[in-house]
């Protein structure tokens, strides 16, 4: 579950750099 939430984060923060 952790893991789960770490991954989201990450991808919404590349996703906010990409932006």
């Amino acid at each position: 579950m952790l893991r789960k939430i770490i991954l989201v984060w990450l991808l919404i923060l590349l996703i906010m750099i990409g932006n």
